[in-house]
């Protein structure tokens, strides 16, 4: 993913909020971005570019997007990154949710990790203490997992103690024979796992043999897999950007998925009314050369506005959820399990086209509705303190 779209992410979050504490954060940006060894950000802390470097301490949260992101320092919280090749080499107290082409994780973990891209290594000096979630072409886990792993890879080798349960759907399994794991083996392919006859697992070791599918050939695979690929990548990036919206905007965020149930009608009336406007309104704007910059722009944030979409009407689903089952999660796993619901939905023939489209219909409309609301109530605040 390249470093600009985060900054398009932060623009659009700049002009559909009011306030936010963004003029708080530290942000940088450009060719090569870099925190040098000397410096502390007592904040969260942003970061984009060709080649981003962080190598001294972030006490906050670290969002880190570029071609080649390396980070040798500290980040007292979280960690969110996307790029190409992507070195993590220094600590981590909190989380990572990473997505690159080529990951390797060399420093230590206080959290959980997720991860997913085409090569990902965790090397014999890293130590995650949590669990770990990963998808990838090829996995190598050479590192000490504190608790249970999820897998889902073409080539899995497992070279390292696992402190719970491992699931895997793979390809072709392989454990090393310093491989540990403390819980159960569950693995779903076709082909049988090779296990070292050193290696050890104090479980069960569970082989399931996956459903058959259709058969394509030729073109038809290839068209198969690429809309696979496609629609796990775009549920990964709707996952990771949402998480970001989360804790920017975690007001509006919450306003918006109140709206999007109350007024869903209403909702899903603006937006078709937006989006059948704007071609008039585009035309209009290009008549004249001034107005060229102003419909790039309105495409550019409807579009954008009407993906977005799918990340308040995903929230609303699992609070939606939630109650239903009178359960209670923070709201990141509410959000995520409102996502893959809504995923899955869409999955569906016929029906998840329309889904898509009424999803983003509805929350383009929430989106004008909450942003009115918001104005309204700052005018209110503004008047109050101008009569004191």
């Amino acid at each position: 993913m390249r470093s600009w779209f985060v900054v398009l992410i932060i623009a659009f979050l700049l002009v559909i909020t009011p306030r936010t504490t963004f003029a708080q954060n530290n942000f940088r940006s450009g060719q090569n971005s870099t925190l040098f060894s000397n410096e502390v950000i007592n904040q969260d802390y942003f970061a984009s570019g060709s080649n981003v470097l962080v190598d001294g301490t972030v006490n906050g949260d670290a969002y880190l997007a570029g071609g080649s992101v390396i980070l040798n320092g500290a980040v007292n919280g979280d960690l969110l990154v996307v790029g190409g090749n992507l070195n993590i080499n220094g600590t981590v107290s909190g989380n990572i949710r990473a997505v690159g082409g080529n990951i390797n994780l060399n420093g230590n973990v206080g959290r959980n990790v997720t991860i997913a891209g085409g090569s990902l290594t965790l090397s014999p000096q890293a130590q995650v203490a949590g669990s770990l979630t990963s998808a990838g072409g090829n996995i190598n886990l050479l590192s000490p997992i504190g608790k249970g792993a999820n897998l889902a890879g073409g080539m899995v080798n497992i070279g390292n103690e696992m402190g719970g349960d491992v699931n895997a759907g793979v390809n072709q399994l392989s454990l090393a024979p310093t491989a540990k794991l403390q819980g159960n083996l569950i693995y779903w392919s076709e082909n049988k796992a090779n296990i070292n006859p050193e290696a050890s697992v104090s479980g069960k070791i569970t082989q399931n043999i996956p459903p058959k599918i259709q058969q394509y050939s030729g073109a038809g695979k290839a068209m198969v897999g690429f809309g696979a690929a496609f629609k796990f990548f775009s549920f990964l990036s709707a996952l990771l950007i949402g998480f970001l919206v989360l804790k920017l905007v975690p007001r509006f965020t919450n306003q918006m998925s109140e709206v999007v149930v109350d007024h869903w009608l209403l909702n899903l009336g603006l937006g078709l009314l937006v989006v059948a406007v704007t071609p008039i309104l585009i035309i209009l704007l290009l008549i004249t050369v001034i107005g060229l910059p102003l419909a790039v722009l309105w495409i550019f944030f409807i579009g954008f506005g009407l993906w977005l979409a799918k990340i308040f009407i995903s929230l609303a689903l699992g609070r939606w959820m939630m109650k239903y089952f009178k359960q209670r999660w923070n709201v990141y796993l509410t959000f995520s399990l409102g996502l893959l619901v809504y995923y899955l939905i869409t999955l569906i023939p016929v029906l998840g086209w329309l889904t898509g489209l009424l999803a983003a219909l509805i929350g383009l409309g929430a989106l004008l509705v909450t942003k009115k609301e918001y104005y309204l109530q700052l005018r209110k605040t503004a008047l109050k303190g101008g009569q004191r």
